[in-house]
């Protein structure tokens, strides 16, 4: 605020950004405080993980058409929805171990909630939250890069070397955990 070169619109981008961490600190508390474990927590930080991965595994692989060569010119179609499929099947998985809609008793590893009768417990809510998730967060990805492509920026940060910074792993994840209070909410 007090360079010459401050512009409106930068203070409009930092006044979003506090209001968007806010509202992704907030809800990540809320999320852990369901079914008082952390199953739900989790879920969403693995399946996203799992998109980023194997969207770059399968992209490098298989990728021949761009998802959105404006924006992001190394993601490709092929990459985005074998991640998809990847974190579908990872997510079915760690509900039929570690249920996210039910409450049942805690380990002390991560405070999590083992399903210790292995039945599966919704396991179509679980697989279409699943892929509402991984599309938003691919959506969440693209949206910051956007914004750095705006700015003209690589990274956003040098904090962890070509990673581009601490807000380039968290991109995916503000959105999924936004979209999966939202789907609390309607749930």
């Amino acid at each position: 605020m007090w360079y010459e070169k401050f512009e409106f619109r930068e203070a409009t981008f930092l006044s979003v950004f506090a209001i968007l961490m806010n509202l992704f600190s907030n809800s990540i508390f809320y999320i852990r405080s369901i079914n008082n474990n952390a199953n739900a927590l989790v879920f969403m930080i693995l399946t996203t993980c799992a998109v980023d991965v194997f969207a770059l595994f399968v992209g490098c692989k298989f990728g021949k058409h761009k998802l959105n060569p404006r924006i992001s010119p190394k993601k490709s179609i092929e990459g985005s929805v074998g991640g998809i499929v990847c974190a579908l099947i990872l997510g079915f998985i760690f509900n039929w171990f570690f249920p996210i809609f039910e409450t049942s008793e805690t380990s002390n590893v991560l405070n999590l909630a083992f399903n210790s009768n292995l039945e599966l417990v919704e396991p179509l809510k679980v697989l279409l939250i699943t892929l509402v998730l991984t599309v938003i967060g691919q959506l969440g990805d693209l949206v910051f890069s956007a914004i750095k492509r705006h700015y003209g920026e690589k990274d956003f940060s040098n904090l962890i070397p070509g990673h581009g910074g601490i807000l380039d792993r968290l991109d995916s994840t503000i959105f999924v955990v936004l979209g999966f209070l939202l789907f609390l909410v309607i749930l």
